[in-house]
């Protein structure tokens, strides 16, 4: 464990990177269209500029809200005007996996929308239905009554049984 948290990642990532070209570059020289291998490798280049400059943005905006302790200020500004059981519910939108699907400064919204070749903005708004959907369950029926001290034993069978009954209640909604 101390190995990896003291170890310098993004260092390893750049070299790591720098030497997956390099011996992609020497064992293919040219392209599988004849192409020259710098022609090719420039084209990969160009591709991955605005998924790295959006990256480097999200990186200054989450430095800078950092920085500036936004989350002690937002949370001052909250407590003393929202009830206590409502706290929980923040949780669903500060999640990882609603995150990652719902935003495009997002690192895997970015990855996914390069390998599918759309824009982020576009992936996200293929993602946001289901994401969305997956969020107000687990607002409704998992950290909403959570909040208000319903134990987790109960929720966890009612938001299994609600989220298999799902399909059915879309169904009988689109022939309505």
């Amino acid at each position: 464990m101390d190995a990896f948290g003291h170890a310098d990642a993004a260092r390893v990532l750049v070299l790591s990177s720098a030497l997956a070209c390099l011996v992609t570059f020497a064992l293919n020289p040219r392209g599988l269209d004849g192409t020259h291998g710098a022609k090719v490798f420039a084209g990969g280049v160009r591709q991955l500029v605005t998924p790295a400059l959006i990256l480097i943005g999200a990186w200054v905006l989450s430095s800078t809200l950092s920085a500036l302790d936004a989350s002690a200020v937002i949370a001052g500004l909250l407590a003393e005007r929202m009830p206590v059981g409502l706290f929980p519910v923040a949780a669903v939108f500060s999640g990882a996996i609603f995150g990652d699907h719902c935003s495009p400064l997002s690192d895997t919204t970015i990855v996914s929308s390069i390998s599918c070749g759309i824009e982020p903005l576009e992936h996200v708004r293929t993602q946001l239905p289901y994401a969305l959907l997956a969020a107000v369950a687990a607002a409704l029926i998992g950290f909403l009554p959570a909040g208000f001290g319903v134990p987790a034993w109960l929720l966890l069978p009612a938001g299994f049984g609600a989220l298999a009954l799902l399909p059915a209640i879309l169904r009988a909604g689109r022939v309505a």
